[in-house]
């Protein structure tokens, strides 16, 4: 019997002419609950054992109005400031606490004062996506940065993910020159383990004609140590959207949040939140789940003697391997792999396509959304 129906039943029952000693004890409640509800009855009807909001008439953690027009002027005088940078450029314009951006959002939307977001073009055409099964069968990797440390100068982020565990792997360095980029992966091949494919933009792929051997340092080392390197489409930074979406984490959950003195100090503090994304902190993206738990302990590592100088990163000495290109065909049926020119067949324009390069003969594979090898013609042009 719930709560209303045993309220309306110790009335009917008073006023058939039984004692309220007899009535409460018989409903199991207490003096005081019978009298009270006799009361409200008594004042304002059967309506009134329907019972009252126990809501604040005033929430005491309310926003109060002077907060709210200062949220409000704020944005209107930067109509380009999204609701984080209001949040924290709010204690500036007020004395006392200010709320989080969730709430400065909320009050914004409320005041008209925030529009719909942009949707984001997303092509409907089929993409060949890789969908690892397991850990460390695809790692995606981006700089974050530059940023500058007040004092010491520019900085720059190496983000990896294990899109499977969406464990991350994180290193901050002064420049992106190619000795401490090879430093970076050594380390996270040896702590973090050995993938199968790494997955990066464009930027880590533009040296002279990769037709003629002219890879990387960083792919070359990639190719000694049998990992794929695999490049998304130029223009798309979104193919590459768990790394991208941990970026923008990085920066509002940990970068965003202090004050470094200098390079050294940045990294022992992002060294910590590693452990703290990896090991304690729920991710959406796998049931909210933590990453460490879909992260073996036992996996393929690097040893940890290793150097540079045991593998050959001379470009005349490619290991036997390949590297991976998606690419979307253009109107006049051609794809460009780090600037040489391949024409394909013209009724594939707008689609997109795998093209590999396989080394060390450098013979060139390319391949449709379904797996099918289609025919591909070398121009030696550069675009």
């Amino acid at each position: 019997m719930d709560e209303v129906t045993l309220r309306r039943l110790a009335i009917r029952q008073f006023e058939r002419g039984e004692r309220p000693a007899e009535i409460w004890p018989r409903l199991g409640r207490s003096r005081r609950w019978f009298f009270k509800w006799l009361a409200r009855y008594r004042a304002a009807g059967p309506d009134a054992l329907l019972g009252q909001s126990r809501a604040h008439h005033r929430h005491p953690r309310s926003t109060t109005p002077a907060v709210q027009a200062a949220i409000r002027a704020i944005r209107e005088q930067h109509d380009d400031w999204g609701e984080r940078t209001i949040a924290r450029e709010l204690p500036a314009h007020i004395v006392g606490p200010t709320p989080g951006h969730t709430t400065v959002g909320q009050i914004l939307r409320a005041a008209g004062q925030i529009g719909q977001r942009r949707s984001r073009t997303v092509p409907t055409i089929r993409y060949p996506r890789l969908v690892p099964a397991a850990a460390l069968e695809l790692v995606e990797h981006d700089f974050f940065g530059p940023r500058w440390i007040v004092g010491f100068g520019r900085v720059y982020g190496y983000q990896s993910m294990d899109v499977f565990s969406r464990s991350v792997c994180l290193g901050a360095e002064g420049s992106k020159a190619s000795a401490t980029q090879l430093a970076y992966w050594v380390g996270l091949f040896q702590r973090f383990g050995l993938p199968k494919v790494v997955q990066t933009d464009n930027e880590f792929g533009l040296t002279s004609t990769v037709m003629r051997g002219g890879f990387t340092r960083v792919t070359r080392l990639f190719l000694a140590l049998g990992i794929e390197h695999r490049f998304i489409p130029e223009g798309e930074p979104y193919r590459n959207g768990h790394i991208e979406r941990f970026n923008r984490t990085y920066r509002y959950a940990f970068y965003d949040q202090h004050v470094f003195a200098d390079l050294a100090h940045l990294q022992r503090r992002e060294a910590q939140y590693e452990r703290y994304f990896n090991e304690r902190r729920s991710h959406g993206g796998i049931g909210y789940a933590v990453p460490a738990s879909r992260f073996p302990a036992e996996r393929p590592r690097l040893d940890s003697e290793f150097a540079l100088g045991d593998v050959d990163l001379d470009y005349r000495h490619l290991a036997a391997g390949q590297v991976t290109y998606v690419r979307r065909v253009d109107a006049d049926g051609e794809i460009a792999v780090n600037h040489e020119v391949v024409r394909l067949d013209p009724t594939l324009a707008g689609e997109y396509v795998t093209a590999r390069i396989h080394t060390p003969e450098l013979e060139l594979t390319v391949l449709t959304v379904d797996g099918e090898i289609v025919p591909a013609l070398r121009t030696g042009g550069a675009r």
